[in-house]
């Protein structure tokens, strides 16, 4: 997509500089004229915003989005479209993502734990309102602070999906959203999904927290994929010996093939790795 170059104006935005670039499009640092702060927006790719579908999901999701008040999740301002483009305005965060910092090395497990047990407070709150975030990975997550001070924030609920909404899902059977690292086994099958797919992901992220790699590394993504469905959750001793063997059984359980048999929250896994890292 064409970019929008500092200087620029956007919906009562002026571009600052680039954030970030995904998928979906183009992350601004930019100062919102209206609220006269700065924000980062997002602007989505015009080949998703041409698209009747995708419209329809976006503005049905950031409604719902923007009601979410928590610190540990990122505040949504607004949503629309200019020009063509659809694009919402966030709250501005300063600093980095956990997936930057993992590809420093691995986390020790305590503090590991911490961080993922704030990440699953965010995650309780959007489960409360009805909303499956459906892409929780260690890039959605951003870092404020360092050491102790470390504080998450949960961000891109772009492929969230609101359980509690009758309307009729948009999302075409047999197809796929999300990071297929991450993907619980009825979300790659296709399946009804429901708050335990973010259980299963934030699992996923607890073992790549502690042992610096992703539970399932293959070449190819169909391989990945068929993993999840297949294999047995990987056990964190096996590649950080010196993590607490208790992490094995809070993985094991966050990552279960049977929805059923996972964390019934996201909270109640953040509090067993808490526990784990502790005894």
């Amino acid at each position: 997509m064409d970019e929008l170059t500092v200087g620029a104006a956007f919906a009562d935005h002026e571009i600052l500089g680039i954030a970030g670039r995904g998928a979906m499009g183009v992350v601004y640092r930019a100062r919102n004229l209206k609220l006269g702060r700065d924000v980062a927006l997002k602007v989505i790719a015009p080949e998703l915003s041409e698209d009747r579908e995708f419209r329809i999901r976006f503005r049905r999701e950031y409604e719902a989005e923007v009601s979410i008040r928590h610190p540990n999740v990122v505040r949504v301002y607004g949503a629309g479209a200019k020009d063509g483009r659809l694009y919402v305005t966030m709250q501005y965060i300063e600093g980095s993502d956990l997936g930057s910092l993992l590809k420093r090395g691995r986390l020790e497990a305590a503090v590991a734990a911490r961080l993922i047990a704030q990440v699953a407070d965010a995650l309780d709150a959007a489960h409360a309102r009805g909303i499956v975030h459906r892409d929780v990975k260690p890039a959605n997550v951003l870092i404020e602070g360092e050491g102790d001070a470390m504080h998450c924030i949960l961000t891109d609920f772009g492929l969230m999906k609101n359980v509690s909404s009758a309307a009729e899902p948009l999302t075409r059977a047999g197809s796929f959203l999300g990071s297929c690292d991450y993907a619980a086994p009825e979300q790659l099958l296709g399946e009804r999904i429901d708050a335990r797919v973010d259980v299963y992901a934030l699992g996923c992220m607890l073992y790549q927290a502690v042992t610096g790699v992703v539970p399932f590394p293959r070449p190819v993504s169909a391989a990945t994929m068929l993993a999840h469905m297949d294999e047995p959750p990987p056990l964190v001793s096996a590649h950080a010996p010196d993590a607490p063997r208790a992490l094995d059984d809070v993985v094991r359980t966050a990552m279960a093939k049977d929805p059923q048999e996972r964390y019934p929250t996201a909270g109640a896994l953040g509090r067993a790795a808490v526990t784990a890292t502790r005894s």
